[in-house]
């Protein structure tokens, strides 16, 4: 059976790969396929589960690429003898994999590195690639951004429905689980009350929400949170503080000084999974751009490795779990505070919440169930 070959391209938080490769400095010279096993393994975001889950079909050869992790790039061109440009490195290394592997497909899971330029140029020289495909999975809604992919796929169904009506095929695929997660952390340690793991951007359209809840529940109770993009460049905080006082923001300007106090950090992959399994109870909040619907990868991150997950209500939150059974919904901050403390007080319903939860996600949301329904959109 001839199996269709896709390649995917994607990047990593850069934070993530300076504590990867400063916590392992022999990696940076070590062969690529040992530092892209050392990435995979961690699990950050979609890791390797694509290529795993679509090869189990027998359907597909698929290649992923971290464009922007430096050493394992440079790597890999030292390996094939490949020349590149000092300065052009990246795009310059990333075509030259492109032709290597010659794909039909290439999935670009990534808008920062991989620029509309990029894929013209691809288009230019492989023409053997019949189709492309985007992703927009934080509502950028942007056609020019996008306009050379065939596909456009997202969490998020009023992205999906934005790119239909400006004639671009779309197709909605929210987030899901991988199973094999949860045979690399330590179950039931039931270290934390409440926690949150994830980023707060204050740019236009960020996490503004999302500090107001954290603010309100780390105002009534202990808390545990580790927060990236926050961060830890005061200037950066100095200079959203300053902005939110010429709008007279007063309570966002508290809730900042409060997160910051008491941020232990960030934290990626494992080491976050193991923080959310260690957790009674986990926060919460989508993205100021997704507008009233839900489909943060946190949703099936916490229910997966079976932690309380207390989240903000979307209007398509039925459509993913039961609330109030296998998830808790709320509606504004101070309800995010108070069913935290509810729970609390209530450890026997939280429980049973979370068991549900994650009954839930391993029955019906792990990445092998969940490419099954992409592979129509893919050979189509």
């Amino acid at each position: 059976m001839r199996k269709t070959k896709l390649l995917k391209v994607s990047s990593f938080y850069p934070e993530y790969l300076v504590k990867l490769y400063r916590d392992n400095p022999h990696l940076q010279t070590e062969p690529y396929t040992l530092q892209y096993k050392r990435m995979m393994d961690q699990g950050i975001g979609w890791a390797d589960y694509w290529k795993t889950n679509l090869e189990k079909t027998g359907e597909f050869e698929v290649e992923l690429i971290i464009i922007n992790n430096e050493y394992a790039q440079k790597k890999w061109a030292e390996e094939n003898q490949i020349k590149y440009n000092s300065q052009n490195w990246m795009n310059d290394i990333f075509l030259e994999q492109v032709g290597m592997f010659n794909p039909e497909i290439l999935f670009a899971n990534d808008y920062v590195f991989v620029t509309p330029d990029t894929i013209r140029h691809i288009k230019k020289r492989f023409p053997e690639v019949r189709k492309y495909i985007g992703w927009d999975g934080i509502g950028i809604c942007d056609t020019a951004r996008f306009n050379e992919f065939n596909l456009m796929l997202t969490c998020n169904p009023y992205v999906s429905d934005y790119y239909i009506k400006k004639g671009i095929q779309s197709v909605y695929i929210p987030f899901a689980f991988e199973q094999e997660i949860l045979s690399k952390i330590k179950p039931n340690r039931q270290l934390y009350d409440v926690s949150f793991v994830g980023s707060v951007t204050l740019r236009n359209n960020g996490h503004h929400e999302r500090l107001k809840v954290l603010g309100a529940v780390a105002a009534n109770t202990q808390v545990d949170y580790w927060i990236a993009s926050f961060d830890e460049s005061l200037p950066y905080l100095m200079k959203n503080i300053v902005k939110k006082m010429k709008s007279g923001l007063w309570s966002d300007v508290r809730d900042i000084f409060r997160l910051w106090r008491i941020n232990h950090g960030q934290l990626f992959g494992m080491e976050m999974y193991q923080a959310l399994a260690d957790s009674k109870i986990t926060l919460n909040t989508h993205i100021n751009t997704a507008l009233n619907f839900g489909g943060n990868i946190r949703l099936w991150e916490a229910t997966g490795v079976g932690t309380c997950l207390v989240t903000d209500w979307k209007e398509n939150m039925n459509d993913l779990f039961v609330p109030d059974k296998e998830v808790v919904t709320y509606k504004t901050p101070m309800e995010a505070a108070d069913k935290v403390l509810y729970l609390l007080k209530n450890p026997n319903i939280a429980k049973a919440i979370a068991e549900a939860g994650q009954k839930r996600t391993l029955q019906n949301y792990t990445y092998e169930k969940r490419l099954l329904e992409i592979i129509p959109a893919l050979t189509n």
